[in-house]
Formats: structure tokens, C-alpha cells, sequence
């Protein structure tokens, strides 16, 4: 799903890690995401991504955020394929857009019928903090041949469908 050339961003967590660790066969990648973790330097640093075909920033690997480890952080020291801007920057949907193919991998915890993601809570009860999601959803969504997708069921103790008739709500 995630073509040569496209532009990801990649959310929070081991999920994206390890997602990136799968795009190794992958060519010319560019990264304009809100998060800049140890997945994307690992792509950066075998010659993934490269921005070369990035319509904005090319070959910047765009950021706000970093969050890693010691390697991480010494990699990114004085890199000058790495942009760090502010979130209002970053995560400005319209900016977004205008890299083709911009693919954004963000999970969410499930769908309701009318089409609104919960990525925040579990049952009603908050599991999550809002971040970048949303704005990344509307830039990719705006972004020309990009593809937003996700999987109705995760696999966790048998299938459980993220397609419910509405979100729970706690009575205090």
C-alpha cells in the first residue's frame, strides 16, 4: 500500500517502527511526519528515504518532534537532511497535501457508522492523548494519489471489529 516515491508519516509507538522496518525494499521514500523516531532514521540511514521525490521540502525529511534513543539523537545532530519546524507548520493540512503519494500510518481504536474515528479512549475512558492524526488524515486525504485505508479488525484475543454503531459514553 505504501508505493516507491510516497511520502509517509508515521505515528506514535512500535507499530511504526516496525512498519518501517518492513520498507526496506522500498525506493526514494520521503518522510514529512509530526514524530521523527528511531524507524525513519533507520530508512534515512540504508537509503530509503532519500526526499528525492518529495514535491515539498525534497530531500528534507520534515519534523516537529523527536522521541528515541542516544543513536537517534546523534544521527539527527547536525544532519542536514533533517527540518525541524513547528507543529502549526508541520501539521498544517494544506502543507501536507502538497506532497504526492503522502501516505499517514496512524492507528485508531475503532470507527462509529457515520464514519468518526475514537483514537482516544477505550470504553469511555481516555487511553490517549489527541496529537497530529486528524491533521495528518486531511493532508494525506487532500494529497494527490494517496490512498487513506484501515483495517476493520485488529487481531487482539480473536477478531474484534473496529466498526461499531456508536461510541460508548461514561455516565459520572
Amino acid at each position: 500500500m505504501i508505493p516507491d516515491g510516497a511520502t509517509i508519516q508515521l505515528g506514535f509507538g512500535g507499530i511504526p517502527n516496525a512498519l518501517a522496518a518492513s520498507l526496506e525494499s522500498h525506493k526514494d521514500l520521503g518522510i514529512h511526519s509530526e514524530l521523527f523516531c528511531p524507524g525513519l532514521k533507520h530508512l534515512i540511514q540504508k537509503g530509503v528515504a532519500t526526499g528525492r521525490k518529495k514535491n515539498f521540502h525534497p530531500r528534507q525529511h520534515v519534523f516537529t518532534n523527536a522521541l528515541g534513543d542516544r543513536d537517534m539523537y546523534d544521527f539527527m545532530n547536525d544532519n542536514p537532511s533533517l527540518a525541524s519546524y513547528p507543529v502549526s507548520y508541520t501539521n498544517e493540512p494544506h502543507l501536507i497535501a502538497q506532497n504526492d503519494n503522502l501516505i499517514s500510518v496512524n492507528a485508531t481504536i475503532e470507527v462509529d457508522l457515520l464514519g468518526q474515528c475514537n483514537s482516544e479512549s477505550i470504553g469511555g475512558f481516555q487511553f490517549s492523548g489527541t496529537g497530529g492524526q486528524l491533521d495528518f488524515v486531511r493532508g494525506a486525504f487532500n494529497s494527490r494519489g494517496a490512498s487513506p485505508s484501515l483495517p476493520s479488525t485488529p487481531r487482539r484475543r480473536g477478531e474484534v471489529s473496529r466498526v461499531v454503531p456508536r461510541f460508548r459514553r461514561v455516565l459520572w
